[in-house]
């Protein structure tokens, strides 16, 4: 049994089997081109943007009423992340000055954007990484005609172990089957972290080496409320966590009954939250 502690990015207790998550590393393709080239390269970058944003509109319409409007939000600064004319322009510069394939160049300009970011003591615009991440790589699939690896089926109930998960993998991803969700990385304003707490999954993000830590199958306990992993609990470990869970159960059912009700104080003044 090992504890790991972490950042707390969504309370709540799960006790269950890991799915270790792996999305494969894109193979950039690396050619030079010549002066004649480059509208080509140029005209298939902007079809391969015009298909992201395609997408993100279709995740948008497909998960509208499961969504919260800070959901809503992250995928409007997706798309507009694509309709940016600086960062066009920046792309279509470089294809003119460098004469590389697009693929090359974009990939080497939102590095150079993710080490800014990195390097920023603003925990914000350090979550912000995985979001250029996120828009990127889709566009890159495009360009590459790469599928991308989703989590919007899984057979049986999980705990997801990755090192870090894409906003738009999170938002996809199949709520019914995922109970519980532990990264390498991550913060508490990164958009992982809202949408898990949107849908009331446990999660649990910063943990630095969970991903070599578990391994499919392994049974693994997540206290969001703690920000605490438990890998490979033993019995005691279990039987503990179960009475917390099942306590937290009773309060919440106790509790329900009083969500709609209207804070009235007993000389009935209203109080407003």
């Amino acid at each position: 049994m090992e504890i790991i502690k972490g950042i707390s990015a969504s309370p709540g207790i799960y006790i269950g089997k890991v799915f270790l998550y792996y999305e494969e590393n894109l193979n950039i393709p690396k050619y030079e081109i010549t002066a004649k080239d480059v509208k080509n390269e140029h005209s298939r970058f902007l079809e391969a943007i015009e298909k992201a944003r395609n997408e993100l509109e279709a995740i948008k319409e497909k998960a509208y009423l499961q969504m919260g409007d800070k959901e809503l939000l992250m995928l409007d600064s997706h798309i507009l992340m694509l309709s940016d004319p600086d960062f066009i322009n920046q792309v279509s510069s470089a294809l003119e000055k460098q004469l590389r394939n697009v693929e090359w160049v974009l990939f080497e300009a939102i590095e150079a954007l993710i080490e800014k970011l990195k390097s920023s003591r603003n925990s914000y615009l350090q979550d912000r990484e995985s979001d250029l991440k996120d828009v990127s790589k889709r566009v890159l699939n495009n360009l590459m005609f790469t599928e991308r690896i989703t989590l919007s089926e899984l057979d049986s109930p999980y705990i997801i172990a990755a090192h870090d998960l894409l906003p738009s993998d999170a938002i996809t991803m199949d709520k019914k089957n995922i109970k519980g969700i532990i990264l390498d990385a991550g913060g508490r304003t990164s958009h992982t972290a809202i949408i898990a707490r949107s849908f009331e999954i446990p999660a649990v993000v910063g943990l630095s080496t969970i991903t070599r830590k578990v391994r499919t199958g392994v049974d693994v306990i997540v206290d969001g409320d703690s920000g605490i992993v438990v890998v490979d609990p033993d019995d005691a470990a279990i039987l503990l966590y179960a009475d917390k869970l099942e306590r937290k159960v009773e309060t919440t059912s106790q509790l329900r009954p009083y969500v709609k009700k209207e804070a009235v104080t007993a000389d009935c003044q209203k109080i407003i939250m």
